[in-house]
């Protein structure tokens, strides 16, 4: 799907893996994406893309093409694929399915609060028995479409790594737990 530096795009069996750059000025980023470490989310041509930096884009690329990110899916992650679009300093440039009404967790009912822990969980599940883990589990990461929890945040999926120990795991009982406790 990508091309290496050298390859040359004369041919015309070549043309299709062209990339499209992006016009910086046409980019419109997500406010509220700062906190990404892996990436940012944007809007284009009235679609919802996320940049991957590129120390990162490999990890991401992998997961999308051994199909572990279509299988999660399956479990509450939004739809997700890659483009040919190219953004200078980022290594990968994501199209998600964009969810359609987006609302915030202070507006949020208790049930739908349930909802969206059980789909964060179900989600930690099924990535742990892929050796990743979510970095971050706040109820920010996820959006309802319709009466369904949508998790958000590709980002937040990374690598196990050594510890088995999940990292976010104060963070879901504080902004999950807790508050569904009282």
């Amino acid at each position: 799907l990508f091309r290496s530096a050298q390859t040359p795009l004369g041919t015309s069996t070549e043309r299709h893996t062209r990339m499209k750059e992006i016009p910086k000025e046409e980019m419109i980023f997500n406010p509220l994406s700062f906190g990404d470490p892996n990436g940012r989310l944007f809007r284009w041509n009235e679609q919802l893309y996320r940049a991957i930096k590129p120390e990162v884009a490999g990890f991401y690329r992998d997961l999308l093409s051994n199909g572990t990110i279509q299988k999660l899916t399956g479990h509450g992650l939004v739809e997700t694929e890659v483009t040919d679009l190219e953004i200078d300093g980022h290594g990968l440039i994501l199209k998600h399915r964009e969810i359609p009404v987006v609302s915030y967790p202070p507006e949020w009912c208790a049930a739908m609060l349930k909802d969206a822990s059980l789909v964060t969980l179900d989600l930690m599940k099924n990535l742990a028995d892929e050796n990743l883990m979510l970095q971050d589990a706040h109820p920010w990461n996820i959006l309802f479409d319709g009466t369904k929890p949508v998790f958000v945040d590709l980002g937040s999926i990374i690598p196990i790594g050594s510890s088995s120990h999940w990292v976010a795991a104060d963070e879901f009982r504080r902004f999950f737990l807790h508050p569904l406790m009282l």
